[in-house]
């Protein structure tokens, strides 16, 4: 497909024929450059190179969008500046995505999905000029209406997307959009986590003075004070029992929707050589562990990637105890031989092809930390009188080329996590001493048993 792209890029307009095989190309690359797992191949290949000259205006707008959209997938976080759309081209992307709202049935237009306008757009305002481009264009007036007729998962991304663009440069514009602040206010109370997290994000975001100050090269926010949802998981993690000799507690950092403002994180980062992309464990709080001496000695933070182990509170002393995580038919410390968890495949009970003698992660904590893996616990926090449920999961580093990216075994049919597929969010390894234990990461919530 790139070398396709290498061969017409000066002469596809001479016949419809060429034509019709960029589009198609373009068509195979965009929807490639979504799956995470591919994206080193594309760098490898330096598709980028090859999509580029698709983005300049003198090609027509339709074939400029599906040049950016699929850029917005795969450059670098230094590479911004490829992606600088004109003008023109996002009015275009921008009317694209309200026609395809404008279809109540599909939510499609030109072969685009209104979440996918969206999540590319969301991608574009890395670069600041298009930041600015899309929010003087009306984009924030469609990820309003996307919020208002959408189903769940186009709820939770339109309001990312008003997070992300939100900006000093934008945030007085963005604040003024008719609607905006109403339609996230009623999704503060969604009763999905996903859509309720987003929505509090860009509502908090929305009302800091400044968006983000420099200090020391990071953007942060004005600090409040004291965290009572980190204290709440403090209180949680002492019920437990843990050593404190396993912790190491200068690196404790909390994920819930204050906090994560504050610092000025994003939702997603690339580690590790080649890069990968991991999700924060937003809505969790992770208590650091004291790293091994190979976590130096192989550069972990450097190259290694970031996973997440979902797992029952009765387990975390065991795991610290044996430093390591384990797969079933392994003998734990103290002599316990480890079995695949009731409702999990087994042996006689599995698809088949499937191994279940492996050790299983996952980028996305929304994966790992679903009723599956993270197994639900009643809490009663006593201080504030609130019966919780706590649910418990590792922060992990992994050795880039010991696991494989596979297909979600939940059953779940909805996209799962918006940065990656269903097909490739379930990591698994059968390598021994290729994961770190990097944190205990914890969350507590209301009374609700829900994933």
């Amino acid at each position: 497909m790139a070398q396709d792209l290498d061969d017409l890029k000066d002469s596809y307009t001479e016949n419809q024929r060429n034509v019709s095989i960029v589009h198609s190309a373009f068509g195979v690359l965009h929807n490639c450059a979504k799956a995470t797992e591919n994206r080193e191949i594309y760098r490898r290949l330096n598709v980028t190179q090859s999509v580029l000259p698709y983005t300049l205006p003198a090609n027509n707008e339709f074939i400029i969008m599906n040049a950016l959209m699929t850029m917005s997938y795969i450059v670098e976080v230094d590479q911004q500046h490829l992606v600088q759309a004109n003008v023109g081209s996002m009015e275009f992307i921008i009317k694209i995505l309200a026609d395809a709202l404008s279809n109540p049935d599909t939510h499609q237009s030109e072969g685009f999905h209104a979440y996918e306008i969206v999540v590319g757009l969301t991608n574009l305002a890395g670069n600041g000029h298009n930041r600015k481009y899309a929010v003087a264009k009306g984009a924030v007036d469609a990820f309003v209406k996307m919020m208002k007729v959408g189903d769940e998962n186009e709820q939770e991304v339109a309001a990312n997307a008003v997070w992300v663009m939100t900006a000093d440069d934008t945030k007085d514009k963005i604040r003024q959009t008719n609607g905006l602040m109403d339609v996230l206010q009623a999704l503060k109370d969604s009763r999905t986590e996903a859509v309720r997290q987003a929505a509090e994000r860009a509502y908090l975001k929305l009302q800091i003075t400044q968006v983000y100050q420099k200090f020391g090269g990071s953007p942060v926010a004005p600090k409040t004070g004291k965290c009572e949802y980190k204290e709440r998981c403090k209180r949680f993690v002492a019920s437990l029992n843990i050593p404190d000799a396993f912790f190491d507690h200068q690196f404790d950092l909390c994920y819930c929707t204050t906090c994560h403002t504050q610092r000025g994180d994003r939702l997603y980062y690339t580690r590790g050589q080649p890069p990968k992309d991991y999700g924060l464990p937003m809505g969790w709080c992770r208590f650091a562990l004291g790293l091994p001496p190979k976590a130096k000695v192989h550069n972990v933070f450097e190259k290694w990637h970031r996973a997440f182990h979902g797992t029952k509170k009765d387990a975390v002393v065991k795991i610290l105890e044996g430093g390591e995580l384990l797969m079933p038919g392994d003998v734990a410390f103290g002599g316990e031989k480890i079995k695949e968890r009731e409702g999990h495949f087994k042996d006689d009970w599995k698809p088949g092809g499937f191994d279940t003698k492996k050790i299983f992660v996952s980028p996305s904590i929304r994966y790992a930390g679903h009723n599956a893996y993270a197994t639900p616990n009643r809490y009663e926090d006593k201080p504030s009188g609130q019966v919780c449920i706590a649910r418990v999961a590792f922060q992990v580093f992994i050795r880039p080329n010991s696991y494989e990216a596979g297909e979600q075994t939940i059953g779940e049919t909805n996209q799962i996590d918006p940065k990656f597929s269903n097909q490739e969010i379930e990591w698994s390894t059968k390598e021994r001493g290729g994961t770190i234990l990097q944190g205990l990461i914890v969350k507590v919530e209301g009374t609700s048993m829900d994933p």
